[in-house]
């Protein structure tokens, strides 16, 4: 029932939402996500969000890393 909730969710978003696990790899996506890249949500399960990035990947994980565990950092467009 959750995940059909999360679905809904995800599908009812006009911005682009990625869910990604501790390992930063998808887990879920929506349409509007899933589309800036060319692919279809189902594309985006088990990639790293750093296959994404133009340039410096591993600085972009330590960005995310920081952001969910709290940690403050600079305000940055992802």
């Amino acid at each position: 029932a959750s995940t059909l909730r999360l679905r809904r969710v995800l599908d009812a978003a006009h911005d682009g939402v990625w869910v990604l696990d501790r390992d930063l790899r998808g887990l879920e996506a929506n349409a509007t996500l899933a589309g800036l890249f060319d692919l279809r949500p189902v594309e985006l399960a088990g990639r790293r969000a750093s296959e994404f990035v133009d340039g410096d990947g591993a600085a972009f994980e330590a960005l995310l890393r920081a952001a969910v565990s709290g940690v403050a950092t600079a305000p940055c467009e992802v």
